[in-house]
């Protein structure tokens, strides 16, 4: 029964995000390019030398990664995850990779100076140990989609797809270089950021 439920609330969130929002991402493996930010002018990045990784993992569907030290937008880190109708995850998606890299990179502070909620788009920018800066893309529906962007280029110029009027406080000002390239699937043997459903026998 909750199976069912669960099921019945995905479908109803689909038809929601699909019909109320304006926003697309895109990737194809073929060219290398991403297509994210408002539909009516989109953003196109062309990765310049990207290292695509597929995952495997019996609740997610065709998960990726990709890192890139990008000729225009510096270093990304792209994680894409699909979860299975019956698997959920273990807290909200973009704190569970909020913390982990402040866990991998030893970050003494993290603290969010900006966030910014557009259509299926979260956008935060975060103060690191008191002195430089780093930004985080979260798109969320049939899939959640995590965008590592230390230099904070591609979201500026995300949410000026979104917002003409948007004003970037934070690109020009030290930046945090995570160098972050950790995937959320494959460790989540050993940190279960999401699971399965148990299987209840009546």
């Amino acid at each position: 029964m909750k199976t069912i439920k669960f099921l019945l609330l995905t479908l109803i969130s689909f038809l929601f995000i699909s019909c109320s929002s304006s926003a697309v991402f895109q990737y194809s493996t073929q060219s290398n390019t991403m297509i994210l930010g408002d539909k009516k002018a989109p953003l196109k990045v062309e990765f310049t030398n990207p290292n695509y990784r597929g995952s495997i993992h019996r609740c997610t569907r065709f998960p990726y990664t990709i890192s890139d030290d990008h000729k225009k937008y510096g270093k990304l880190f792209v994680e894409s995850i699909s979860l299975y109708e019956v698997c959920n995850w273990n807290g909200f998606p973009l704190g569970l990779l909020e913390s982990k890299i402040r866990f991998l990179s030893e970050i003494k502070s993290m603290k969010t100076v900006e966030k910014i909620e557009v259509n299926n788009y979260v956008f935060k920018t975060y103060l690191v140990n008191e002195k430089e800066y780093l930004s985080l893309i979260y798109i969320y529906g049939l899939k959640d989609t995590f965008i590592v962007d230390d230099e904070g280029i591609l979201y500026a110029e995300l949410m000026n797809s979104f917002d003409k009027n948007y004003e970037d406080k934070y690109t020009s000002k030290p930046r945090y270089i995570s160098n972050y390239n950790r995937s959320l699937v494959r460790d989540n043997m050993m940190h279960p950021y999401f699971e399965r459903e148990p299987i209840v026998v009546e």
